[in-house]
């Protein structure tokens, strides 16, 4: 298939339907507009060419009506993954310094972390919250403890029939994903008229599995394209129309001159070498189709620092505040909280929260010619190369963490600097180079210099910090939004400290435990004093060494329920106790591996209310209560 585009002059030179005659246009101020309607919309894995007003063979014409009609910057910097980019665009932060390094279990949002719906419910808002529940919590903590009144949310990646979350609990819905995302989103507007809100539709589209209505991949298929990519760019038109239908909700209601619309993509597209099995099927992203997403011919992908991995567009719309048109600005994803807070009028020193490493673009949103002074962007690898080593899957201790081990980068407007594992180093001239291909280091040495001293400096404050890179802890007995505790205090048992022996962090899952030697450990925060019954829940639980739990002072040996799950026991935990070891104890002399799924810390409070079964059959005794 031959395919021409002018990939040179695309990326800052953007063709965009109207923009002639809205750059000449003079825009209003704020003046009389209170608490104005916001809408965030993030998309995820949506590459810099997966749009259509960027790539024209990908149809998204709501997406570029939307761009046309906003503030467009195309030299922005997200970050590598989704975890680390979100965070930093809830809270305003460097994702690193709110102790996100990846996705789970490396993101690890400390609990003094303040989002963003909590600094819009100072004003009045309503915060609802849709779609992907990526880092709108701090880890261990549900996002109605965070700020948002209520939602519906998804876990993974289910694009069909999924399976939502809402404040009172699950519900198994039907449909597409981003569908049902969308219809609720208008439900929701309808059913609030004249109220200020805030909402965040988080779609899963196009993070793998590819699924799509079948109207919808038809014209890529029919246009020639693989069943891959039809797909792909199928659920992203499918998306778009669904976004579409809640962008004319809007309008027609009135209240799209006082609704701020905020649009961009979490991170660069997925990597060629990605592949997915869904059911029988293996997806994957093949040379071909990945040169046609690849319209701008940028380095690398998803969860790298070179430019496709975290160069995405932003695009902000406010009628009569913000001036519409292209935007050569430098802006990062750290910005758009405090940017968003200006728009809305909210002082932040209103709500408790960390300091801020955004700043506010507003005079840029108002006037193109006017240009904001922005920090330099510093990212890490999230994964490949250069990525923060661990052992099993755990990071230790972060402060023996070495500088050169990583591939860190530090971008401004003009240039991006790179500082790979081995010393090496790398300077691109980002206006005449946006594919990274000519390392000018040598030839810019006082540049190289410059950065590179930044670029150590930033590494040497996230790591002096404390905050990043540190594994997570369990919060046991916290306080839910309704003034009651967590009874259940069910954790991912790949939330580790530290392992020994063949153990292994596996994502969320902590696995091993066929031999004497195998150990895991986690860190503990009592929130609230109790007695709490002890379980471990996941698989061949009853072919492994028997385990016993090491905590506040006892050793309890487990009880095996079935293959499913081990019973401990209770104990009374205090704020003193801050860990706790699962240990095999090596009486087996032929064992399995197992691999534990969850830690349940089952607490009875003042409520009275506790997860504990009313019977536990166990290998001993009929009935323990």
């Amino acid at each position: 298939m031959s395919v021409q585009i002018n990939f040179t002059k695309c990326l800052l030179a953007i063709p965009l339907l109207g923009f002639q005659t809205q750059a000449a246009q003079k825009t209003k101020q704020i003046g009389k507009i209170e608490k104005p309607n916001v809408l965030l919309v993030i998309t995820d894995d949506q590459g810099i060419g997966d749009f259509g007003f960027i790539n024209p063979l990908v149809k998204t014409p709501n997406i570029d009506q939307l761009s046309s009609e906003s503030a467009l910057y195309t030299n922005f910097v997200a970050c590598p993954a989704s975890s680390p980019s979100r965070v930093s665009l809830y809270t305003g932060r460097n994702h690193l310094i709110t102790g996100v390094w990846g996705v789970p279990p490396r993101s690890n949002m400390q609990t003094d972390e303040t989002l963003m719906p909590r600094f819009l419910k100072t004003a009045g808002y309503t915060a609802f919250l849709l779609g992907k529940r990526d880092c709108t919590q701090p880890v261990g903590c549900e996002p109605w403890e965070a700020g948002w009144d209520n939602g519906l949310t998804v876990t993974g990646y289910q694009q069909k029939d999924p399976r939502m979350g809402t404040k009172d609990g699950m519900i198994n819905k039907k449909g597409y994903t981003s569908d049902i995302m969308s219809d609720e989103a208008v439900n929701f507007i309808e059913a609030n008229p004249g109220k200020p809100w805030f909402i965040s539709l988080n779609y899963i589209t196009p993070h793998m599995p590819w699924v799509c209505a079948p109207e919808f991949a038809a014209p890529y298929k029919a246009a020639g394209y693989s069943d891959h990519l039809a797909n792909c760019w199928g659920a992203i038109t499918q998306m778009d129309a669904a976004l579409g239908r809640v962008l004319e909700t809007i309008r027609k209601n009135g209240s799209d001159k006082n609704t701020i619309v905020i649009l961009y993509s979490d991170n660069g597209a997925t990597s060629p070498e990605v592949q997915k099995l869904v059911g029988k099927v293996e997806q994957e992203v093949p040379g071909v189709d990945w040169q046609l997403r690849n319209a701008l011919r940028l380095r690398a992908y998803k969860s790298s620092t070179y430019q496709n991995g975290v160069r995405v567009p932003l695009m902000i719309k406010f009628p009569d505040v913000v001036q519409p048109g292209k935007r050569r600005q430098f802006a990062r994803v750290e910005d758009v909280l405090p940017t968003l807070l200006e728009l809305t009028h909210i002082d932040p020193s209103q709500t408790n929260h960390q300091p801020f490493d955004g700043v506010s673009i507003v005079p840029n949103l108002k006037n193109e010619a006017t240009k904001v002074s922005v920090p330099p962007a510093f990212r890490i690898n999230i994964a490949h190369e250069g990525a923060p080593r661990t052992k099993n899957g755990i990071i230790e201790d972060p402060t023996k963490l070495n500088f050169e081990d990583h591939h860190l980068s530090l971008q401004n407007e003009k240039y991006v600097f790179h500082s790979l594992p081995g010393a090496k180093q790398e300077l691109y001239d980002l206006i005449s180079d946006p594919g990274e291909k000519n390392n000018i280091a040598q030839q810019q040495p006082e540049i190289t210099r410059q950065m590179a001293t930044l670029c150590r400096s930033e590494w040497d404050k996230t790591i002096s910090s404390g905050r990043a890179f540190n594994m997570p802890v369990l919060q046991v007995g916290r306080q839910l939004w309704d003034g009651s505790h967590d009874t259940r205090n069910v954790f991912s048992a790949g939330f580790l400290k530290y392992v020994r022996g063949k153990v292994m962090q596996m994502s969320q899952i902590c696995s091993g435990f066929s031999t004497g030697s195998d150990e895991a450990g986690y860190r503990l925060n009592i929130v609230t004093p109790a007695e709490y019954y002890l379980f471990i829940r996941g698989a061949n639980l009853d072919k492994c060494q028997t385990l016993r739990l090491e905590i506040a002072g006892k050793t309890l040996t487990g009880q095996v329920l079935s293959e499913n799950e081990v019973f401990f026991g209770s104990v009374r935990l205090d704020k003193n106790t801050d860990s706790f070891t699962i240990k095999a104890t090596g009486n087996a002399s032929e064992a399995e591996s197992a691999d534990i799924y969850q830690l349940v810390f089952a607490g009875t409070y003042n409520e009275g209310k506790t997860e504990k079964p009313l019977k536990i059959k166990t290998k001993n005794t009929d009935n323990n209560e």
